[in-house]
């Protein structure tokens, strides 16, 4: 019988989240890009659920449009889309549209000051 084991790196599903949040959270407004992603559905009562998976399905195309211009070989390709593949973008996506979670309170273990100064 198989053990299913979970494992977080820094308050984070894993590390792979967490490097890709360091990567995308680059002081956008997600609140307002979700809401301009929205466009027409703005007049529409829109629940959070749905921002958050917009804003997921996002983030992840996002991720793999880059992977496919970085012209890497068939190997670092493989490695590349396997680490893609377990970001968690939901769990992105929810600390992003959340206000009172800045994604820089407990992003960078290795800094001394976890600022947006950096």
């Amino acid at each position: 019988m198989g053990v299913l084991k979970m494992s977080y790196y820094y308050g984070w599903q894993n590390y792979e989240t967490w490097l890709a949040g360091l990567y995308l959270d680059d002081g956008k407004d997600w609140q307002n890009f979700v809401t301009e992603l929205l466009g027409e559905e703005e007049d529409e009562e829109v629940t959070e659920a749905k921002k958050v998976e917009m804003l997921a399905e996002y983030l992840k195309d996002y991720i793999k449009v880059e992977a496919d211009m970085a012209g890497l070989s068939d190997f670092l390709y493989t490695l590349l889309t396997n680490a893609i593949s377990k970001i968690n973008f939901t769990e992105l996506a929810t600390t992003f549209l959340d206000d009172s979670t800045p994604f820089l309170d407990n992003c960078i273990p290795f800094l001394d000051d976890c600022t947006d100064d950096w």
